[in-house]
């Protein structure tokens, strides 16, 4: 225990003086992030405060949505945790550089596993504190809940949190011990299960066809009955959920249900422990040695075809854009979760037209429909572009001299990077909401506008996501995972959902006022959207040039 005492102390060193020297030379940057995350924060918090008491004007029905949310919404957060801590501790334990360090102390494998399985349960549960703490603490304060239903509160979250990330890295172990040269394999058969449940789900939830479209409390039962599967008593989002429900009141099952928790913790803790002691080395020394070479030809069917299409650039920077599509799609890791979460909204855009009890033949349901569809969308779009845009500089890594030695100015190499970003946001977002505005049947003046706001998204989301991660690079480290944990990706992500809810917002107002309140006329809404349209496009046209201004003054003075 001593050893990873140590190894605690000296990474907790490390960031304590990281976060100092941050504070000390950039006041003014972290003051200004600071105050946009509680902003953000605040802004979550009021909407799901909001539609807590939107629900309870349900009598019959408000608790029962309320429960079945819940749980689905652990359920989901169980599964994308899982997903995001396999492909976070694949890296972090066997190719990250520290990891060969570590072997070299004299340190149990188990400790070292343990030791970064920590570190990467950090890394990929930040965004769960950040965005589902602001709908639990409304929880609370809906419910009228005591200091009890905060503690139990903080030890769920703790210790739900470290299930996934045991589970990841079993998952982690198992692969590299077994299926050292397989791993792409793996994890596209893994997708392709993960893409069949959520069709399987998406199906299920939608296949209430031939129903009487109303809005009525008995079938309304009905549909959230086909959400029940996350009600299941054998897994830990029904725990998890029976616990917190609980908590709101007198909390007389929360401690059984906590217990249970941190009992499959414990287990699954000593279980890796255990496995990690015995595969960990061999596992390791396995992937060290199992790279293998590709023979690429010179110039492939895809080289020419993107030169044909990318012939509006320079060669040079040509060649820097279809180098980044290559590193992305070589990749698996990356390319896997846009797939996952993009497929299933597809799947989902597709079927909207059997979602029960919602009546897509009146105006105010189409809109709020595509709204809202488009609003997913772009929430998704954000994240990845801060998960995928932001590191592209930093991933470039100490070989960024290299690109800086090519016969290019760096301005263009910025430019090929947005360029990428733009082309890969577009490409994703567009067809998405046209599927959305087709199925839904919006006027086609509807449609147009939702995909005008979709590309103007676009537009301002990869010039943030490519101008900070120039403003901010981190070339010491070779995980994405770790690059968006750190100051810039922190600041990517809010600057991104600020900018899409601005957009979002202010697009809103006139069909708001117009489709669900009714309180203004036809001529009058002709005019607001005129009004909002124009002050979007300004809006999106001045956060473009401030971003790409930043961006290309900076890359001019990023060393090596």
């Amino acid at each position: 225990m001593p050893d990873l005492i140590a190894l605690y102390k000296s990474k907790l060193r490390g960031f304590l003086n990281q976060a100092s020297q941050q504070l000390y030379e950039n006041k003014l940057k972290v003051t200004v992030i600071s105050i946009s995350a509680i902003v953000l924060w605040a802004v979550i918090f009021i909407f799901f405060y909001r539609s807590l008491i939107f629900l309870r004007t349900f009598e019959e029905i408000g608790n029962i949505v309320v429960i079945y949310f819940l749980g689905l919404f652990f359920f989901a957060l169980g599964i994308m945790l899982v997903i995001s801590n396999a492909i976070i501790n694949y890296s972090s334990l066997y190719r990250s550089s520290e990891s060969a360090y570590l072997f070299s102390l004299p340190v149990p494998a188990g400790k070292i596993f343990i030791y970064r399985i920590t570190e990467s349960l950090l890394f990929s549960s930040w965004a769960f504190l950040f965005l589902g703490s602001p709908f639990l603490i409304a929880l609370g304060i809906h419910y009228s809940s005591g200091w009890t239903y905060y503690l139990y509160l903080v030890l769920f979250s703790a210790v739900f949190i470290i299930l996934p990330a045991l589970v990841g890295g079993l998952i982690s172990i198992i692969i590299a011990r077994f299926l050292p040269h397989r791993q792409k394999t793996v994890l596209i058969l893994s997708i392709a299960v993960i893409f069949l449940i959520g069709v399987c789900f998406v199906s299920e939830i939608t296949r209430l066809e031939g129903r009487t479209i109303t809005f009525i409390i008995s079938g309304m039962k009905d549909f959230l009955e086909r959400l029940s599967f996350a009600q299941n008593p054998i897994l830990p989002s029904h725990w998890i959920t029976r616990g917190i429900l609980s908590a709101t009141s007198d909390a007389s099952e929360s401690p059984f249900f906590f217990l249970l928790l941190l009992s499959w913790a414990l287990f699954l803790g000593l279980l890796s422990y255990q496995t990690a002691s015995l595969f960990y080395l061999d596992g390791y020394s396995l992937v060290a040695s199992s790279t293998r070479s590709k023979n690429y030809p010179a110039v492939s069917y895809f080289d020419r075809v993107s030169s044909i299409i990318l012939r509006f650039l320079s060669p040079a920077s040509r060649l820097i854009v279809i180098k980044d599509i290559k590193t992305l799609f070589r990749d698996p890791s990356q390319w896997s979760q846009m797939l996952i979460f993009f497929g299933l909204l597809t799947i989902y855009f597709i079927n909207i037209k059997n979602v029960p009890y919602i009546n897509l033949r009146e105006g105010m349901w189409q809109y709020l429909v595509s709204s809202l569809n488009l609003l997913a969308t772009t929430l998704t779009l954000a994240t990845f572009t801060t998960r995928f845009i932001y590191p592209q500089i930093s991933l470039e890594g100490r070989k960024f001299w290299i690109i800086g030695m090519m016969p290019i100015r760096r301005k263009e190499i910025f430019y090929s990077k947005f360029i990428f970003a733009l082309s890969g946001a577009i490409i994703i977002t567009l067809p998405l909401i046209f599927i959305s505005s087709y199925q839904v049947e919006v006027p086609s003046g509807m449609m147009f506008q939702q995909l005008y706001f979709g590309l103007i998204i676009c537009l301002g989301l990869s010039s943030i996501a490519v101008s900070v991660g120039v403003l901010y690079p981190n070339f010491k480290e070779d995980n994405p995972s770790k690059i968006i944990s750190g100051f810039g990706g922190t600041l990517c992500l809010v600057l991104s959902l600020l900018y899409l809810l601005t957009i979002v917002v202010i697009g809103s107002i006139p069909g708001h006022l117009y489709y669900v309140l009714g309180r203004i006329n036809s001529n009058t809404f002709s005019i607001l959207q005129i009004i909002s349209t124009v002050l979007i496009s300004f809006g999106a046209v001045i956060v473009t040039i401030i971003s790409i201004r930043f961006g290309l003054k900076s890359i001019e003075r990023i060393e090596i």
